[in-house]
């Protein structure tokens, strides 16, 4: 299986990449690490043929950048076979895990969520699988619940 999941930040994007190499076997691909940016900066094609070209299942994890360019990477990693899953629920708790993690997190979030509403429409077009990481108590669901559903909506796109 291959799985690209991106969304918004704070929503237990790579939280769940690592949960399926640690639990699944998979082999986790994250994006935003350095060396691997880098990489896909400088020659997207390179990147994907290099990485993402094996049978093994791969989750490959990262935020969305809104430019012409994450949305013709995202269309070239869809070609490949990979299910694209985004990652939503709470805004407001989805800021509270960001800025956790981050110390220019109040902006950047901002920022983000401006870019990302401003294109919702375009991103839905790739027609992903929608997953709220977050129960009805704003809490974040446990990762077996979120990995299950994903796993049921894919048997049910195939249906």
């Amino acid at each position: 299986m291959k799985i690209l999941i991106s969304g918004i930040p704070g929503t237990g994007k790579t939280f769940i990449g690592e949960y399926l190499r640690e639990k699944k076997g998979f082999r986790h691909i994250d994006m935003e690490s350095g060396a691997l940016f880098q990489e896909l900066k400088i020659s997207p094609e390179n990147f994907i043929n290099s990485q993402l070209s094996g049978k093994e299942d791969i989750v490959v994890t990262g935020g969305f950048m809104i430019s012409d360019l994450a949305f013709a990477l995202v269309k070239m990693i869809i070609s490949k076979g990979f299910v694209f899953v985004w990652f939503d629920g709470n805004r407001e708790v989805a800021k509270e895990a960001f800025i956790k993690r981050n110390t220019v997190a109040v902006k950047l979030f901002d920022a983000k969520m401006g870019e990302l509403a401003g294109n919702y429409s375009k991103i839905m077009a790739l027609h992903p699988l929608l997953v709220n990481s977050f129960d009805e108590a704003s809490k974040f669901r446990k990762p077996a619940e979120i990995v299950k559903e994903i796993e049921d909506k894919l048997i049910l796109r195939h249906i």
